[in-house]
């Protein structure tokens, strides 16, 4: 144990001291304010965005700018880092490129809202890596005095939870910042008839209505209030809709949507001028408005459209472009605004796989175009679309290298984000980093930048139906996963033991599952009874034990990362699935028996699902997945009374 001693007063008067005695949770050393120590540690303040770390004969010196706090921890982080390698002297330089950067926790999408715990833990190693910034996607998670159906029987966050967060992230020298919704990604919310009056549509807020402003005043106050920062994001993104439903049959009109945006953002501005507050809002729906792509670089701006956008921080988020444009769509949206923030992406969302090809290839030139044209505010979105099952610490590696491009003009080597990575989280990176063979296995094009993600489906597709069995012909996934369910028995799974043990499991349960209906689909079709008694007593049951051993791995990984509700519906998952297994040895059995003289699932054609061959791209959806039929469909909403009212005005009624 290193124990380093520091003059409290600066530390104090930084306002870190707390943080630096949490991360001795995480990393071997004992901060000391008095007395000796094995290094004597001094600040010292510098302007700029340099920050270097000189040490030898028992002493160390920081250097950095001391109104960028996180650079403190980072230097810290060095520090630790030469010494755990047996370093007796060294002398480092960097330059940190961005005054924010850091990782934005998806808390609402994918039903999964990390508990305190694994907030804190994820604050901690992304202030040892130098993050300044951590962003929290709260659509409906957070609690809303005035709208007690806001978030009903959902992970929600309390005040008291939120501040805690903001404290504790503050002492890292961390600025936590709300990200909420101000116009769509309403589904959840609207989806109580109790908002039946501020609905355009099933996912979209009706703008331009006085309800909706009332409504947005509860949600935008009860969001900031918990945090220091006056920086808040109402995103408003993907809205395609807005002015086509309930505003169409009020009006009888429809406005160009990039009016309508615009209109709708100067009354959301209103409330936030009030509160004292800076926005962030996405760049995409004024893009869409304009031309019908946000990636597009064909596009020219009106002026009437640049001198009617109010003064805003413009959210340029994405996940995709792995080429040059970059360049040339930051210098569009500056036309818009004068500060830019670039939202780039985590792959973890995309099931159970990360894809960290897909990561590097669109980071590495997103940052490099941030850094040229002096974009200072970046973020690294980590989604949880339909159901979060990732494991969120697997995100460790993505965050990284987020971090590490923060402090370097080039992408990080495989040897220096080896090291960096090892020592921040204590993971095994190539252990890490072989998890997203999951999905890089027989037929995913390589690299795997195409968004081919065939461990859900392989996963959660039904045995009988099968819908994307025509797509997988052909394909050796047995062995591809029998390698890995060799590589994970056979791993140091270090302090991620329990992530590493579900990822373990997965691959046995996809050694029997990824396979299975297309084996029953050609045992019938052949009449191969004996491999039809084999699948119905062997293989199936194999199949089942190994689902229910992942579901109790899922559930205790779940339980260590995500406040718990949200889990119920993994075990609507793993229940259906269980029950559509048993269905599948039965009714074998019953074939066989004589009891049915054909089994009509099997008899129907298999198609490759919506007519794509070979491993589809993005396959996310859960619904989509499991049947072709209805699952669980929702009633249909009702519009606003005043639609009414005004299609009765019209008629003069």
């Amino acid at each position: 144990m290193i124990t380093l001693l520091f003059d409290k007063k600066q530390p104090d008067s930084m306002e870190i001291t707390s943080g630096l005695l949490a991360l001795q949770e995480d990393y071997a050393f004992a901060a000391v304010f008095e007395g000796t120590a094995d290094i004597a540690v001094t600040i010292k303040d510098t302007p700029g965005d340099k920050l270097s770390l000189c040490f030898e004969n028992g002493k160390a010196e920081f250097t950095f700018d001391f109104t960028r706090r996180n650079h403190f921890f980072r230097l810290l982080g060095l520090l630790l880092e030469q010494l755990a390698d047996g370093k007796t002297a060294c002398h480092l330089e960097e330059t940190g490129y961005f005054k924010r950067n850091g990782p934005m926790f998806d808390l609402c999408q994918g039903n999964a809202a990390l508990n305190m715990d694994a907030m804190k833990f994820f604050l901690r190693k992304s202030a040892i890596m130098g993050m300044s910034q951590i962003l929290l996607y709260m659509e409906d998670t957070y609690d809303v005095p005035e709208e007690p159906y806001f978030g009903y029987m959902r992970a929600r966050y309390t005040y008291e939870e939120l501040k805690e967060i903001d404290d504790y992230a503050h002492a890292l020298g961390i600025e936590a910042v709300p990200l909420i919704q101000a116009l769509a990604h309403y589904r959840d919310v609207l989806k109580w008839n109790v908002y039946r009056e501020i609905r355009e549509d099933e996912d979209c807020l009706l703008p331009e209505d006085e309800d909706t402003y009332t409504f947005l005043r509860h949600v935008i106050t009860a969001a900031a209030k918990p945090f220091r920062t006056n920086r808040i994001s109402l995103t408003m993104d993907e809205a395609p809709f807005v002015g086509q439903g309930s505003s169409l049959v009020i009006n009888n009109r429809i406005d160009h949507k990039f009016d309508i945006m615009t209109r709708h953002l100067k009354r959301c501005l209103e409330i936030t001028d009030e509160l004292g507050l800076r926005v962030m809002i996405s760049s995409d729906m004024f893009f869409n408005a304009l031309c019908g792509k946000q990636y597009t670089t064909d596009v020219v701006i009106p002026q009437e459209f640049i001198d009617s956008m109010p003064d805003v921080d413009l959210l340029y988020w994405d996940y995709y472009s792995t080429d040059d444009r970059h360049r040339k769509l930051i210098e569009l949206r500056q036309q818009l605004s004068s500060h830019i923030v670039f939202q780039g992406g985590i792959w973890v969302w995309a099931g159970f796989s990360p894809n960290w090809t897909m990561t590097r290839a669109v980071t590495d030139p997103a940052m490099d175009a941030c850094k040229d044209k002096g974009i200072d505010d970046v973020h690294a979105t980590i989604w949880g679309d339909s159901g979060t099952e990732c494991d969120t610490r697997m995100a460790l590696w993505g965050i990284q290298y987020f971090a590490e491009h923060g402090f370097m003009r080039d992408a990080p080597s495989e040897e220096h984000l080896r090291r960096r990575f090892r020592f921040c989280t204590g993971g095994d990176y190539d252990l890490f980093f072989a998890m997203q063979n999951f999905d890089q296995g027989p037929g995913v094009a390589q690299p795997s930048i195409q968004k081919q993600n065939p461990t859900k489906f392989l996963v959660w597709q039904d045995p009988l139906q099968g819908l994307f069995d025509k797509n997988i012909e052909g394909l050796d996934l047995r062995s591809h996963y029998e390698k890995l369910a060799d590589l994970l028995d056979n791993a140091d799974f270090g302090p991620y033991a329990t992530m590493f043990e579900f990822y373990r499991r997965l691959a046995h349960l996809l050694v029997y599952k990824a396979e299975l209906g297309r084996d029953i689909h050609v045992a019938y079709k052949a009449g191969d009874r004996k491999a039809m008694e084999n699948l119905a007593n062997s293989i199936i049951p194999e199949t089942a034990k190994w689902t229910r051993a992942l579901r109790e791995q899922h559930y205790i990984c779940w339980r260590e990362n995500n406040k718990m509700l949200g889990w119920d519906v993994f075990d609507m998952r793993y229940g259906s699935l269980l029950i559509r297994l048993e269905t599948a040895a039965q009714t074998l059995k019953d074939y066989l028996a004589g009891k049915l003289t054909k089994i009509e699932e099997l008899e129907e054609k298999q198609l490759p699902f919506n007519g794509e061959n070979g491993i589809p791209r993005w396959t996310n959806f859960y619904g989509r997945i499991v049947s072709s039929g209805r699952i669980a469909p929702e009633d249909a909403l009702l519009r606003p009374k005043k639609t009414l009212r005004a299609i009765e005005k019209r008629q003069g009624k």
